[in-house]
């Protein structure tokens, strides 16, 4: 994924209408139904300063459907593993 290539922001947040937002790396916790595995992707978005709204880009976001696609088929050979998850009841 190329992020030097420029991206034109939206105006206004579109749940709170802020015009405060920013680009800056968030991590997307990707699952599928079916499966306990998840996927922890870096990606930079356009976050909203004032209520948080996360905007992706199109390319993201179809990254992460071929992720929920790749999980819910057991396609995960190419996935690094990065630790343990604990589930506590």
């Amino acid at each position: 994924m190329n992020y030097e290539k420029i991206v034109e922001s939206i105006l206004n947040c579109v749940d709170c209408g802020s015009d405060k937002l920013i680009f800056k790396d968030v991590s997307r916790i990707i699952s599928c139904n079916g499966t306990s595995d998840v996927v922890v992707l870096r990606v930079k978005a356009e976050v909203c300063l004032n209520c948080g709204q996360t905007y992706f880009s199109s390319e993201d976001s179809i990254q992460f459907t071929e992720i929920r696609r790749q999980l819910k088929s057991n396609l995960t050979e190419n996935f690094k593993k990065a630790g343990v998850v604990y589930e506590v009841s």
